[in-house]
């Protein structure tokens, strides 16, 4: 590391020997009383070509917006002066505000973790028929590619490979800016591309100006309230838009690449914001675009599922001999299901309230319903508190027939860092997180519970949420991540292997979006992380959203067609789901669904 800093120069001689001394005196002043050595590396006059003074403030700035990150000894210090950068990483630092710039280019980064990047067979493909599309003068193309592809590397090589120069990246979920940074770095940095966004990169009015090709990552939430799309009603009527990105409407993009392209988009706040930007071609992302599939033709999509993802990494070696396995590292999904209602003599008497009235499936909201104040607001306190509790002595209970994914040590490994779907309620949340931390097996000091609920999408709390994630891992050895939404969509958490779904979603997009958060590739403990696990307490819901999802991707009509049939089959077969029945676990076969989806 390197520490950064500024001094006062009393001289009016500016000879560099007068600039090392002040530098010096002021380094004594720091370190005196910690009585250390230390290493004068470089300094210099801070002034900018035009004679303008900076700081060493300025300088930090610039490291950050070019993905430098401060790296305080004992504490995570918004004020530190150390980096961690080597020498010349730095001088460029100062060099750029000498120049006036707001960050470094790529090649004063000095290569950033760059190198030949490697893509799956699958992505080339999608890589190749999306280049195909853009030499027929095609306008839009779809990806309907599962989560967990590698979505983002792909669309930056397709922006490579067609010698894009101003690309834009727009986002619902802003939270994911740190995966195509990383991306870019791995992908577009080689070629010398520049990389802008609000908080990283070389500001935007630069690079439109300037020749150098660039990649814009912007926030769809923030286009939406720009007063160029939010314009005035009628006259006199104050526009409700602020006066902000007339750079990314004025400035025609030769790609527009639109992340989780499901989500925000099919509004008419949506519709409004992406009409304002022009683009020459568009590249729709998304692990679940059921909501925008029947809107493409089928020359404008590319579709990659979890069943072709598996199917390849089974039958690879076969067709491939003595070539390492590219898919060997996507871990395979099973499901198991638990019918809480089955288990009423351990948690109480589960009456007609707990039982949706519409599809009979389970109420998670009133199970987990909480107490109101006075006021009329949620409290932190379980109206069916005891009930809870029980169904956590349930989860570590060894002595059932059945075993629940806590039960013995053996279990408990397999799913040691997981994630809990829970009623999107904030106050639901703190009470799950206040009856964890008073367990005698969740509570202890094994155990890290983070609460990651909040209502606010904003992109500087998902991204202080995944960091308490990441911390929790490397302190515990297990953990348990309580959300209702946040970091269920675009979220990366390696180390995640279980889902818990808690929560009555009837969306197959969200249930499938969260599903496949334990699907991410990882080395655990030096070890190919091979399984995920979901699990599931409303098995009748599993069923239908899984059936919906099927019929949805593959646009086969009635649940019982063949093609549906075969479509069931083959999933069940690379994610088999299990239920709790009778003290065994045991696989459903197609018939089996249907007839229970006809029930």
């Amino acid at each position: 590391r390197l520490k950064i800093g500024g001094a006062t120069l009393a001289s009016i001689s500016t000879t560099q020997e007068n600039i090392d001394s002040a530098a010096h005196e002021r380094i004594k002043q720091q370190t005196k009383t910690a009585d250390i050595p230390y290493a004068l590396e470089h300094a210099e006059l801070a002034v900018t070509n035009d004679d303008k003074y900076f700081s060493d403030h300025d300088v930090h700035e610039i490291l950050m917006r070019s993905g430098y990150e401060r790296k305080s000894e004992s504490t995570k210090n918004s004020h530190s002066e150390w980096f961690e950068v080597g020498l010349e990483v730095a001088k460029n630092a100062i060099q750029a505000a000498k120049e006036g710039r707001t960050a470094l280019s790529t090649k004063e980064k000095i290569a950033p973790q760059a190198s030949q990047f490697s893509f799956r067979p699958n992505q080339l493909d999608a890589i190749d028929k999306t280049t195909k599309a853009i030499k027929k003068n095609r306008k839009h193309f779809l990806w309907n590619a599962k989560m967990r592809f590698g979505k983002t590397s792909a669309a930056m090589q397709v922006a490579k490979e067609n010698k894009m120069k101003k690309v834009i990246i727009v986002t619902h979920r802003p939270s994911v800016s740190a995966d195509w940074y990383d991306d870019f770095n791995k992908v577009l940095a080689v070629a010398n591309y520049e990389y802008s966004s609000k908080t990283k990169g070389q500001d935007i009015k630069t690079l439109v100006k300037g020749d150098k090709p660039f990649v814009y990552f912007a926030s769809l939430q923030d286009l939406r309230l720009s007063k160029r799309v939010v314009e005035v009603e009628s006259a006199g009527t104050q526009a409700r838009g602020f006066d902000k990105n007339d750079e990314v409407f004025d400035t025609t993009w030769d790609m527009l690449i639109v992340d989780e392209a499901h989500e925000g988009t099919q509004s008419i706040l949506g519709d409004a914001t992406f009409s304002k930007i022009p683009a020459n071609f568009t590249l729709l992302l998304s692990g679940t675009p059921f909501n925008i599939l029947d809107k493409r033709e089928e020359e404008d999509i590319y579709t990659w599922d979890y069943v072709m993802e598996q199917d390849a990494k089974l039958n690879w070696d076969e067709h491939n001999p003595g070539v390492p396995n590219p898919y060997a590292e996507l871990p395979a999904l099973s499901i198991f299901t638990y019918e809480i209602e089955t288990f009423k003599s351990h948690i109480g008497d589960l009456g007609a309230s707990f039982e949706d009235s519409l599809d009979g499936a389970f109420k998670f909201h009133e199970f987990f319903r909480v107490h109101k104040d006075d006021e009329g607001n949620d409290t932190a306190e379980f109206v069916h508190e005891s009930m809870v509790k029980k169904f956590l002595n349930l989860l570590v209970d060894n002595t059932l027939d059945t075993k629940f994914p806590y039960a013995t040590e053996e279990y408990r490994n397999y799913n040691k860092h997981s994630l809990w779907l829970l009623p999107n309620r904030v106050k639901v949340i703190e009470a799950m997180e206040k009856l964890l931390k008073g367990h005698h097996v969740f509570g202890s000091n094994q155990f890290g519970v983070v609460n990651i609920s909040g209502n606010n999408r904003d992109d500087e709390e998902d991204k202080d949420a995944k960091d308490r994630v990441t911390r929790a891992i490397k302190n515990h050895g297990y953990t348990i991540t309580l959300t209702g939404q946040r970091l269920t969509t675009g979220a990366s958490i390696p180390e995640w292997t279980a889902v818990f779904m808690m929560s009555a979603t009837s969306s197959a997009t969200t249930y499938l979006q969260t599903a496949f958060r334990c699907q991410t590739p990882a080395r655990i403990e030096g070890k190919i992380k091979t399984q995920g696990y979901v699990f599931d307490f409303a098995p009748d819901r599993t069923l239908r959203l899984v059936a919906e999802a099927i019929e949805l991707n593959h646009k086969s009509g009635k649940t019982n067609s063949p093609e549906q049939k075969e479509a069931m089959k083959q999933f069940l077969n690379f994610c088999p789901i299990l239920a709790a029945n009778g003290g065994t676990m045991k696989p459903y076969n197609v018939e089996e669904m249907l007839g229970q989806l006809k029930k």
